[in-house]
């Protein structure tokens, strides 16, 4: 019946259990994220999320930027023995609150939650553990941060994508190109008329 295009593409989509489901996408220029509150695990052991009640803000890139930065240096090793908390203010009266703490097991854990509209919406990154031997031949317990490596993913290629701007596609590629597109417009021209 309605014959239009979509601007909303869905990049990523990572579920907590107990928590919520993270749903990523790309909207125009931003990066939207989209908390889903877990509601229960049904009699198959299958997740259901409360699709209802949702949440989504969107992040410009020095919010990704900021947010990639910080879960690079987790998943690297250089800051995951580190406590971390950051509330990046976004668009719509939403916060997003970052937080890399210790659990009551010793852990240390990510989660992401969104604070809009009196509703508060925690997500937990999914993490992965392997056991590793020492040279003594000890088992020891090591956690992979999973689900936070996923988000950091998203988050480059959406810098990777985004970083540049438009209009410097639009540039000549060589400076001799470049000295003839000079010669035909000057500064007060295009200073005067935006429509150039």
């Amino acid at each position: 019946m309605y014959n239009y295009k979509s601007e909303n593409t869905r990049i990523k989509t990572i579920p907590s259990p107990g928590f919520s489901c993270l749903m990523i996408s790309l909207f125009r220029k931003y990066l939207t994220l989209n908390f889903v509150p877990w509601r229960e695990t049904d009699h198959n052991g299958i997740d259901i999320y409360c699709r209802d009640v949702f949440r989504s803000t969107t992040l410009d890139l020095e919010g990704a930027a900021s947010f990639y930065r910080i879960a690079k240096s987790i998943i690297d090793g250089s800051g995951s023995d580190k406590q971390v908390q950051i509330v990046l203010r976004c668009k719509r009266k939403a916060d997003l609150v970052f937080e890399y703490k210790r659990e009551s097991d010793g852990q240390m854990v990510a989660y992401l939650a969104i604070n809009k509209e009196d509703l508060t919406i925690p997500f937990r990154f999914p993490i992965r553990q392997y056991n590793k031997f020492d040279e003594d031949g000890q088992k020891v317990t090591k956690i992979i941060q999973s689900g936070l490596g996923a988000f950091a993913k998203a988050l480059d290629e959406y810098l990777t994508r985004n970083g540049a701007d438009d209009k410097s596609n639009k540039l000549p590629v060589n400076f001799n190109e470049y000295q003839e597109y000079s010669k035909q417009v000057s500064f007060s021209e295009v200073w005067h008329n935006p429509q150039l």
